[in-house]
């Protein structure tokens, strides 16, 4: 797969996400999905395995939890910091709001593909102390 192709893939899977299509942000996702979520969250903080995993242990969670969640837009646009044919890095901006409280990152993703599907992730928040306080009350 070539660059063009991978950031195509990339920006259909955002665009699905951002349109709160679940089901379609999914199929972009191979079976032997894994998806690395930085931080010391006792909940969200670990490894996810598989689209169903990531969708019901951290997705669904932060979802439930927040009255508003933004990814790009007014928090800012995606941009690319690394790219080849197997991978592409980028920082995601994304405010997250619960009642008068709010967290704004800055994330850095990186994504991995095996024949045009997303096959691993890693996500790391910039500002990680102040997003594992934000969602303290899942359990």
């Amino acid at each position: 797969m070539d660059k063009k192709r991978a950031k195509d893939i990339l920006r259909e899977y955002h665009e699905a996400w951002s349109s709160g299509d679940v089901e379609k942000g999914c199929s972009y996702y191979g079976d032997n999905l894994v998806v690395h979520m930085g931080g010391t969250h006792p909940v969200l903080s670990r490894d996810f395995h598989g689209a169903k995993g990531f969708i019901e242990g951290w997705v669904n969670k932060v979802a439930a939890y927040t009255d508003k969640w933004i990814v790009g837009g007014e928090a800012g646009h995606d941009e690319l910091i690394a790219e080849s044919d197997e991978a592409i890095v980028i920082m995601v901006h994304e405010i997250w709001r619960r009642g008068d409280k709010e967290v704004r990152t800055d994330r850095i993703a990186a994504y991995r593909f095996e024949n045009e599907l997303i096959v691993e992730c890693w996500f790391c928040d910039m500002r990680q102390a102040e997003v594992d306080a934000f969602f303290a009350g899942i359990q």
